[in-house]
């Protein structure tokens, strides 16, 4: 199975490359060999791996990265597009300074992990996810009733 890149995408929307990096990277660290083989036959740019791949190497070269191993896997595809910041907050200080300035965003999207996607993440990045659940989920709380 590919994973699914919506935050990394989010991300790199909003204009926060580093943090969609780190996303695609994760991602990509979950591809198999199998994936990886895949990508570097001649219909390699046609699979759904690819433009995972393909988005990571257009945020590194956002950030000015050099390319690396995995950038050079997948081909090009015929067409690519990319997507620039669009402005919107996309972290909860964020998200206070735009209402405090009297704009309203048509939209606010925050990430807040379901519990069975977080212990995955915790057992995967413990650096990254330190905060216990019974602190995270009831911040979490606090922060989207704060934003309502």
């Amino acid at each position: 199975m590919i994973p699914r890149t919506p935050v990394a995408e989010l991300l790199a929307e909003r204009g926060d490359l580093p943090a969609a990096l780190e996303w695609y990277d994760r991602t990509v660290a979950r591809l198999t060999p199998e994936d990886l083989e895949a990508l570097r036959g001649p219909n390699g740019w046609m699979r759904m791996s690819s433009v995972l791949v393909r988005a990571r190497r257009e945020v590194r070269r956002r950030l000015g990265l050099p390319a690396d191993a995995t950038d050079k896997i997948a081909p090009a595809a015929p067409l690519q597009r990319t997507v620039e910041p669009t402005g919107l907050p996309t972290t909860l200080d964020e998200a206070r300074e735009h209402f405090e300035s009297g704009r309203i965003p048509d939209q606010l999207r925050l990430l807040v992990f379901q519990r069975a996607e977080r212990a995955k993440a915790r057992r995967r990045w413990p650096d990254g996810y330190v905060d216990p659940d019974e602190e995270y989920f009831p911040a979490a709380e606090r922060r989207w009733r704060g934003l309502a």
